[in-house]
């Protein structure tokens, strides 16, 4: 599981599993990273794919978790070039997983096309998105 559905540093650069790219977007933690993706796709997603239309929901889904894989992988090798401070670092044998970057695409892009609309912080405290955003 863990080299073939999680992305790192090592395992993409070193060991040449690109794959991981793409297929740690579809395992998650535990049941509660699934519920609390699950739920974010609901509130967001449904919406986001009727006015998108099922290729482009898709294409900002997979965008944003490749872009958000492609990050975990890059980090590691690029933070200490970039002379950030060693506790933002993180190692090259970091694992990553889940779609929450993928996600965060659909969260983005609800917020700029609606940025005045309410959203609820932790379905309790109303804020507009662009706030939250």
């Amino acid at each position: 599981m863990v080299e073939n559905f999680t992305v790192s540093g090592v395992g993409v650069v070193e060991h040449g599993r690109i794959h991981t790219l793409f297929t740690a977007m579809f395992s998650h933690q535990s049941f509660t990273h699934l519920l609390v993706n699950c739920v974010t796709l609901y509130f967001f997603g449904a919406e986001a794919a009727v006015l998108l239309g099922a290729r482009r929901f898709l294409n900002l889904y997979f965008a944003g978790g490749l872009a958000s894989s492609l990050g975990c992988v890059a980090w590691p090798y690029l933070a200490p070039t970039l002379r950030i401070p060693a506790s933002y670092r993180v190692s090259k044998y970091t694992v990553a997983l889940g779609a929450s970057g993928a996600l965060n695409a659909i969260v983005a892009w609800s917020i700029f096309m609606f940025p005045a609309r309410m959203v609820y912080i932790y379905m309790i405290l109303p804020v507009p998105a662009a706030l939250v955003g």
